[in-house]
């Protein structure tokens, strides 16, 4: 198992914050009632939304039982 890990700092560092809000109404804009996420952190997978810090075992059964959905 590989994992993709992004030093948020960094990802900042390269994006000022005007466009981090422009990029965000943007995607609001289209795509309004698709991820209702309004609070951090919130993780989706395949379309489904978990909210608040999930322990690792959590989002591990969600990967697997969308990956059994394949």
């Amino acid at each position: 198992m590989s994992a993709c890990l992004i030093d948020l700092r960094d990802f900042k560092k390269g994006i000022a914050a005007d466009e981090i809000e422009e990029l965000s109404q943007e995607i609001k804009k289209k795509f309004p009632n698709r991820y209702p996420a309004e609070s951090t952190p919130a993780l989706f997978i395949n379309g489904r939304m978990l909210v608040e810090a999930q322990p690792l075992e959590n989002i591990i059964h969600v990967i697997d039982d969308e990956l059994m959905r394949k």
